[in-house]
């Protein structure tokens, strides 16, 4: 299993591919749509989508360091990994792999995916947009939201 270094301004933390990839397929869904074509949050929305699909082992192309890079951008994908987090506080303790298999992925969840690993993975995003984790040291693995 790929792991993929998420970071910020070159501070980040490990992620295992697979968990980020699900994670980012469900922040996606909760960027607010905007009217406009081609607006900020609709580039951000598919950039999330197409790295959930699950095609670049060990090196899931986020681009949160990118789509953080304006104060608006910022303000999307706060609110979205806000408005997901307040809803995975309410989910079952496990999501069935079977539903998470409809979702078009490349590669396929062979068990159920516990909820506490993408509540810490978005508690986890959002202290790295605001600097307080990350390391500057991609060989530091001490830090794995999701994989305790």
């Amino acid at each position: 299993m790929g792991t993929t270094f998420v970071s910020i301004n070159k501070k980040g933390f490990w992620l295992r591919d697979r968990l980020l990839e699900l994670w980012l397929c469900f922040a996606a869904l909760h960027i607010e749509d905007s009217p406009e074509e081609n607006s900020e949050a609709h580039k951000i929305r598919d950039q999330w989508l197409v790295a959930s699909r699950g095609a670049f082992t060990g090196c899931v192309p986020d681009g949160l360091d990118e789509a953080v890079s304006t104060e608006s951008g910022k303000e999307i994908v706060v609110s979205a990994i806000s408005s997901l987090l307040k809803e995975l506080k309410q989910a079952p303790d496990e999501l069935d792999k079977d539903v998470l298999n409809l979702m078009g992925s490349f590669s396929k969840f062979a068990g159920n995916v516990e909820t506490f690993r993408l509540v810490e993975i978005s508690q986890a995003v959002l202290d790295l947009i605001e600097g307080k984790v990350g390391t500057d040291d991609a060989s530091d693995t001490s830090f794995m939201p999701g994989c305790r």
